[in-house]
């Protein structure tokens, strides 16, 4: 914020529009530092006054006025309605002024404001206030680019207790009036189809969405749906273009959208919203409609929708790894076409060419579905704890499903409770194959050190030490059975008869297990729903397990806490039960990259749980386990590349008009090493949780030398060979 005397009248353009500032000589303006360094140096000075009213860190607000400066684009204006509704609903006595600017305001007829002021703010009307608060500058800062943006406004005006996040878009009766006659002449035509609105058009080209991609989309919804396109006025000769290039079956409305407010009263009349990250998707949560915003080079979830929980609008993620970046870079607002399209020789951001179209398609399906039938699959107790009567928080809308999560054991589930996919299905996906590849055991007989194969990925670091720590401390598990459900390659199994214990394994897909069953000739099941009453056949067959392994079994069981009951009945009373799963909590889901490596955690037809390791403690303790400890796996290189990109190539000048280009592969270990201890904290969670629960207490020794095992698992992941030294040789 700065405050400027003018010496002589003059006008100043808008960023992007055809209105002018007005500057009157020998006037005082509060303006924002960036808007000053625009306007000619010889029409103003920099003054200093005599008081300023005060700024504003929470205080009460009834009986009092407060200006709020700012100079907010149409979608970041209405991510700060959620506040000022909050403020309004707290304070009804306050007096809340906004600064706007002509023809450009998306908030007039919002019952939480009171006033507005056009930009710029004379001095005269700033200094009568009682508090101000400083809005401007924040564009591009750390905080405004990572944190969500409701967020960061409630932090900064220490508003801790906002509930509702939705924004706030009040259409105006004229608007309505001129649009809702061409919508319905639409309707008539197009009987018994939804309406769905697409708008492609962002603020920058690093967020517009291809209208290949877009036309794809219609191609396989034209026969439920018609759709239409808005965009502003003057942008519809281009949409016009696109429309013949890209054989887009879409009706072009853009020649009415004269001003914002039109746009609103079109989204209004529609079924639905397909859109780019702009704000489109904001006035839709706003109007309570439908709207799927297709994310490519942006992280809409961490940026604008609050933990996606508009009750609304959806994000669906783009799923790229390039060269010098993946998605999502976190750059919202850039010039010309990013980094990456640059190198591919792109005009789009290449982020949109791995969009799932019929990802798209389904999560705008479950969208209307649900708002069509708002009561539908609401939850009444947390099927992991089994807690009831408390807050479920609705977290998303997807794949047919909605998505809670419970504010006792913090768990996120599904409703409706099916599984849809087979682990046959997921195993079609390229990244999963390398983790049921059974080459290894195929070929045991030719390795010098089975024990290794314990250790040999992400999936098997944690159990292999574990399962040996477990037999020194405990003998008498020696002669009990082992069982091992989900299997993947089959390791843990060739592990097991290794160390001479009778093993079973349980696998869902019949493929996967008759090529296991052939590597090792082992004792091998198939069955394709592993729920409670299978727990129980398997007592019934087999009798007690003294060690019960679950690897990413809990994600896909539509009665968690029921099944966990069965198995602590399935365990012998020094019985271990060792399970491990994506963390619900781990930083690389809080990112929300869309490379995910746990593929299954991200599809909500195979996947209907999921946990952390403090909500699965939770949830085995209620069950009756006397005993549990929970961890995590550490962050490895790969994952630092998928959260944050690939490091770019350097260049550096080595003299005598010589340059140097360093790999990014040299640089990956060299910030893995520096990171490792933050990224690996048990603050921050890791990658891959394990829980360990028992019947009765374990021996504390015993407890402090696992516990140590776990800790130098941390600690030296990049070097299993150390961990095969010390804690596994015979």
């Amino acid at each position: 914020m700065e405050i400027i005397k003018v010496k002589r009248n003059f006008k100043h353009p808008y960023a992007g529009g055809a209105d002018f500032h007005n500057f009157m000589e020998k006037s005082r303006y509060v303006i924002a530092r960036d808007l000053m360094a625009q306007l000619p140096r010889e029409n103003y000075e920099q003054t200093k006054v005599s008081a300023l009213p005060k700024e504003y860190y929470g205080e009460d607000l009834n009986g009092k006025t407060i200006l709020i400066l700012n100079l907010f684009a149409l979608g970041d204006s209405l991510m700060f309605t959620p506040l000022l509704k909050h403020l309004k609903l707290k304070y009804p006595k306050s007096h809340i002024i906004m600064e706007t600017r002509p023809g450009y305001n998306l908030l007039e007829g919002n019952p939480y404001i009171d006033e507005f002021i056009y930009t710029p703010v004379s001095y005269s009307k700033f200094k009568e206030v009682d508090y101000y608060a400083d809005c401007y500058e924040y564009v591009g800062s750390y905080f405004y680019n990572s944190m969500n943006l409701v967020d960061f406004w409630s932090a900064k005006f220490r508003q801790f207790d906002i509930k509702d996040k939705d924004p706030v878009v009040i259409p105006q009766q004229e608007a309505i009036n001129y649009m809702k006659p061409i919508i319905d002449k639409i309707r008539e035509e197009n009987p018994g189809k939804k309406i769905i609105l697409t708008h492609l058009v962002a603020s920058s080209i690093h967020r517009t969405l291809p209208p290949y991609l877009i036309a794809k989309i219609i191609e396989k919804l034209q026969d439920e749906c018609v759709f239409i396109t808005a965009h502003p006025k003057w942008e519809s000769p281009a949409v016009d273009i696109s429309k013949e290039l890209y054989a887009m079956d879409v009706e072009n409305l853009s020649p009415y959208m004269e001003k914002p407010q039109y746009l609103v009263a079109a989204i209004e009349q529609v079924d639905g919203v397909i859109s780019a990250d702009t704000v489109v998707p904001h006035i839709s949560a706003a109007l309570k409609k439908p709207c799927v915003v297709i994310s490519g080079g942006v992280a809409p979830e961490a940026q604008h929708f609050p933990k996606m929980s508009y009750t609304t609008s959806q994000p669906v993620y783009a799923k790229y790894l390039g060269q010098v970046c993946s998605a999502p870079c976190i750059q919202h607002a850039i010039a010309g076409p990013c980094q990456e399209a640059q190198i591919k020789q792109k005009f789009y951001s290449p982020c949109f060419d791995n969009i799932d179209i019929d990802e798209v398609i389904q999560k705008l399906k479950t969208i209307m579905y649900y708002v069509e039938n708002p009561d539908k699959d609401m939850p009444t107790e947390c099927p992991v704890c089994k807690e009831k009567g408390v807050y479920f928080e609705e977290i998303e809308k997807s794949y047919g499903y909605r998505l809670w999560e419970c504010s006792y054991c913090g768990s996120i589930f599904s409703l409706p409770r099916v599984v849809k996919k087979s682990l046959d299905d997921m195993l079609t996906k390229e990244p999963l194959k390398m983790f049921y590849d059974t080459k290894d055991i195929e070929e045991l007989d030719k390795m010098d050190n089975k024990e290794k194969l314990g250790i040999s990925n992400i999936f098997t670091i944690y159990t292999y030490p574990t399962i040996r720590a477990l037999l020194e401390m405990e003998p008498s598990l020696k002669g009990k059975k082992l069982l091992d459900m989900g299997f993947n390659s089959g390791k843990l199994l060739a592990v097991a008869q290794e160390f001479g214990l009778e093993a079973v394994g349980v696998e869902a897909s019949e493929s996967q297990a008759s090529k296991v069953k052939k590597a090792l000739k082992a004792n091998v099941e198939v069955e394709p729903h592993i729920d409670e009453r299978y727990i129980k056949s398997l007592k019934t067959k087999y009798g007690s397990f003294g060690i019960v392994l679950l690897e990413n079994i809990i994600p896909k069981v539509e009665h968690p806490f029921e099944f966990f009951k069965e198995l602590l009945k399935l365990l012998d009373e020094e019985g271990i039960l060792i399970t491990t799963f994506p963390n619900k909590d781990r930083p690389y889901l809080k990112v929300r990259k869309g490379l995910d490596w746990s593929i299954e955690d991200q599809d909500y037809e195979y996947s209907i749980n999921k946990v952390s390791v403090k909500s699965l403690e939770t949830a085995l303790r209620k069950v009756g386990f006397k005993y549990t400890y929970g961890n995590a796996t550490p962050m490895f290189p790969g994952d630092i590349i998928q959260m944050m990109g690939p490091p770019p190539v350097l260049t550096l000048n080595t003299g005598n008009n010589q340059q140097m280009n360093i790999n990014p592969a040299g640089i990956e270990n060299y910030i893995y090493n520096y990171m490792k201890p933050i990224m690996s904290s048990f603050g921050l969670h890791g990658q891959f949780g394990i829980v360990l629960a028992s019947k009765k207490p374990i021996n504390n020794y015993w407890f402090k030398r696992l516990d140590v095992l776990w800790e130098l698992i941390q600690t030296n992941v990049m070097r299993r060979e150390y961990i095969v030294n010390t804690y596994l040789e015979k």
